[in-house]
């Protein structure tokens, strides 16, 4: 299958392919890895195995500076879903932390932006913020609640149709099987996501049908000077 990349330039910038090991750690399900029976890996909870929990601490810090790098940004330390090439979304990583009786409870968060025109037409398409994985406790945490590489929101590029197939999965999570309105935001966003990349025509997403209420039409307040 041959490699989509981004588009060579963006308001004068080059625009730099991040490398295999920036991506996010998803696995590809059946319909979309010919190698058939492979588990399916959404989000992960405390009692999962040490290496998938530590997926997400390895992908932040991949992908921290990406922001800072100042061939491929118009603002060094700040990211636009402009900046973006034709294959990439821009992703936003924030921690919360829930305390309660008898335990607490860490979420890690992840939205991100289709950047226009390969979303919504003129402005950026932004996916609804939800949660990418749990914590539960304060044993055994993982480096993004710890506050040493997540001490803030970051942002950073990532592939367009892996971040599709990471919202599809998140929809079908135990924690939103049951939001009709949020699970079908974030499957209609993965749909429009996955246009012209390798994963449009994967089962996963080729059923699913956009509805007439997406892509959102006011103003992302996040870039609102576009």
């Amino acid at each position: 299958m041959p490699v989509h990349r981004p588009t060579a330039s963006v308001r004068g910038r080059t625009l730099l392919r991040q490398p295999r090991s920036s991506a996010v750690p998803v696995q590809r399900t059946a319909s979309s890895d010919p190698q058939a029976g492979r588990p399916v890996t959404t989000t992960n909870r405390s009692r999962t195995t040490r290496r998938k929990k530590n997926w997400y601490d390895e992908w932040i810090k991949r992908n921290a500076a990406d922001a800072e790098n100042p061939q491929t940004v118009m603002i060094q330390g700040f990211l636009h879903p402009e900046d973006c090439g034709q294959h990439q979304v821009l992703v936003e990583v924030s921690y919360k932390k829930l305390d309660g009786e008898p335990i607490d409870i860490h979420l890690l968060k992840v939205r991100a932006w289709i950047p226009a025109p390969y979303g919504s037409g003129f402005k950026a398409a932004p996916s609804p913020l939800v949660i990418l994985a749990v914590h539960e406790g304060n044993v055994n945490t993982p480096e993004w609640t710890q506050g040493t590489i997540l001490p803030r929101p970051i942002r950073f590029r990532q592939d367009r149709g892996q971040m599709a197939v990471l919202f599809t999965h998140i929809a079908h999570c135990e924690w939103y099987g049951c939001t009709r309105f949020l699970q079908g935001e974030m499957l209609d966003w993965a749909k429009l996501a996955s246009l012209g990349t390798w994963v449009e025509n994967k089962p996963i997403l080729a059923r699913r049908q956009t509805v007439a209420s997406f892509p959102l039409s006011e103003k992302d307040m996040d870039f609102e000077f576009v």
